[in-house]
């Protein structure tokens, strides 16, 4: 039997957290529209918990995505900061 892969579980975390924050939850928050218990979702930000497919797609649901957005999806980058262009140098 293959071993669970440690780099899928860091990539949910890094997605859930990315996607958690840009609701401006806090994991209590999001814990309460899985439901789940709020250990839960720090276990699984910190990649220590291989979840079930039912947890990902309470996740999903929670966190208005498609299951396969939070295994391959990117995490939302911050946004770029781009200095005014109209701005007129002395």
């Amino acid at each position: 039997m293959r071993a669970p892969c440690a780099a899928l579980r860091y990539r949910l975390a890094d997605n859930v957290a990315a996607l958690r924050r840009a609701h401006g939850w806090t994991q209590r928050q999001l814990a309460a529209h899985c439901p789940c218990h709020k250990n839960v979702i720090s276990d699984i930000e910190r990649g220590a918990l291989n979840v079930t497919l039912a947890t990902l797609e309470m996740l999903a649901c929670a966190l208005g995505c498609c299951e396969s957005d939070l295994l391959f999806r990117r995490p939302p980058a911050a946004p770029a900061h781009f200095p005014d262009r109209d701005a007129v140098d002395p």
